[in-house]
């Protein structure tokens, strides 16, 4: 995919949280104002959204909401 630049690193994380650390499990939290996540999740592939966290992230101007992704391992 043109762009995208996630897929090594995203390989290197399933590696270690999958085979040597064993969970069954792994997860995201980004911020719905951030565009280009959208992007990185679209080259990962297979994070689905589970929940928002309400006013998670508190910046200068105001409290921010971030979207929980998951991507669970498969045998």
């Amino acid at each position: 995919m043109a762009g995208c630049c996630a897929l090594p690193r995203r390989t290197q994380v399933m590696m270690l949280g999958f085979d040597q650390l064993r969970y069954a499990r792994i997860w995201v939290a980004r911020s719905l104002e951030n565009p280009a996540w959208q992007v990185v999740r679209n080259c990962v592939g297979g994070m689905a959204e589970e929940s928002r966290i309400r006013r998670h992230l508190r910046t200068d101007a105001d409290w921010r909401d971030s979207v929980v992704l998951s991507y669970e391992w498969s045998a």
